[in-house]
């Protein structure tokens, strides 16, 4: 079966700067694109949730993946495939992740990680995140 693929921004031109292809994972692909993850030199992930806290029964709808090798992003969406699945594939993902050392970059890694054990899915301990490196990064930025 032919990867299903979305435009970001209602954007489906692809000479547009807003145009951006992603491949869904789908019932029919989900070991594809977990096979394509797990071992990847790089790995970007992002998630999408129902709300700020678990607490209060906000939980992960989506998560993207991004490897240095792929030409777009994997999205593991729970209105796509069923959520159990999403969740025992990004599971697995970041399980031989975490046997091999392989590191996974967040942007708010705080945040995602939250979330992510809130659904019982434990992170590599081998993570960076970029919100926190911009802001060491930054000589603007005001020391209290």
């Amino acid at each position: 079966m032919r990867q299903r693929n979305i435009f970001e921004v209602g954007d489906t031109d692809p000479a547009s700067e807003h145009f951006t292809h992603k491949t869904l994972v789908t019932t029919e692909n989900v070991g594809a694109a977990i096979r394509s993850l797990e071992f990847a030199p790089v790995l970007v992930c992002d998630t999408e949730t129902t709300g700020l806290y678990p607490h209060k029964g906000a939980r992960i709808f989506s998560v993207q993946f991004m490897s240095g090798s792929a030409e777009h992003p994997w999205v593991f969406d729970s209105r796509v495939i069923p959520h159990k699945m999403m969740l025992a594939a990004v599971d697995e993902i970041f399980n031989v992740r975490a046997t091999n050392n392989k590191a996974v970059i967040f942007h708010n890694a705080k945040f995602d990680i939250k979330l992510l054990l809130a659904d019982n899915i434990i992170v590599p301990n081998n993570i960076h995140c970029t919100k926190e490196l911009a802001f060491i990064l930054d000589e603007n930025r005001k020391v209290k």
